[in-house]
């Protein structure tokens, strides 16, 4: 049977044996939707990042029921912290870069607009929308046997996202932005050099490319502009090929 994981918003209690009812909207998921039944098994996950093994032991109109089984340990978080930084795009390709995010480890995600994004949030759907890529996040983490769900939040823009780069800064952080322009070092530059850094931060730019005076103030506060290649990359597949260099190079896909 497929594995069943799923995701709570609150602490789950934390003790062999333990009964507890399901929120509505999952209820009705499992029960509504995937059709499963009493004694079928299932995992949760909650905030906190653990997850359980449980048994559906009671089903009903009023909800459903399970009871704790086991703790379940999935070593599945990368020893490498990556903080990404995108300027927005729309809708379906940010859902989709997140969501490809969560799965390769990431593990804080910050959205902006920059000078050549084509589209804006306006100040009042801020929260709605992270709410939205919070969710993604979540179902991905379920999915992909992560533990942890990424920080996701939006800026205002590029100076707001460059000193929150710097503030408690880890001295052995890579910071790295995406870049289109030529004769540019390539991620595995900094892996001969025995570069071996704890933390990475990496920068995509929108659909056009970064603007000049953003590329200059990305080298004035120390971040490094590389290639990802001859090849121009969409949006998505930017994120995708700098993550999973970073991962294979000083992370877990080694």
């Amino acid at each position: 049977m497929t594995r069943q994981v799923f995701f709570l918003p609150s602490g789950i209690a934390d003790k062999v044996d333990e009964e507890i009812v399901l929120p509505a909207d999952l209820s009705h998921q499992i029960v509504r939707v995937l059709k499963l039944e009493k004694g079928d098994l299932i995992e949760l996950k909650d905030e906190s990042g653990r997850t359980w093994r449980a048994q559906i032991t009671h089903v009903s109109k009023k909800g459903v029921r399970v009871t704790l089984l086991d703790e379940v340990f999935h070593a599945a978080e990368s020893p490498l912290e990556v903080t990404l930084f995108m300027a927005i795009a729309r809708s379906d390709r940010v859902d989709l870069a997140i969501r490809q995010a969560t799965e390769l480890g990431v593990k804080e995600i910050v959205l902006f607009p920059s000078a050549r994004s084509p589209y804006r949030l306006e100040k009042l759907k801020v929260q709605d929308r992270v709410s939205r890529w919070s969710k993604i996040a979540q179902e991905a983490v379920c999915q992909c046997r992560r533990v942890k769900v990424p920080n996701i939040w939006y800026g205002n823009g590029l100076d707001e996202i460059l000193d929150y780069a710097e503030n408690g800064e880890d001295y052995n952080i890579l910071k790295l932005v995406a870049s289109e322009m030529d004769e540019l070092p390539g991620v595995g530059a900094f892996f001969q050099s025995g570069i071996k850094p704890s933390s990475v931060a990496v920068a995509i730019g929108p659909e056009g490319g970064w603007a000049e005076e953003e590329l200059s103030a990305f080298k004035s506060r120390k971040w490094v502009p590389i290639s990802l290649g001859p090849r121009i990359l969409r949006y998505e597949t930017a994120m995708v090929a700098i993550v999973v260099l970073c991962q294979f190079l000083w992370g877990d896909m080694r």
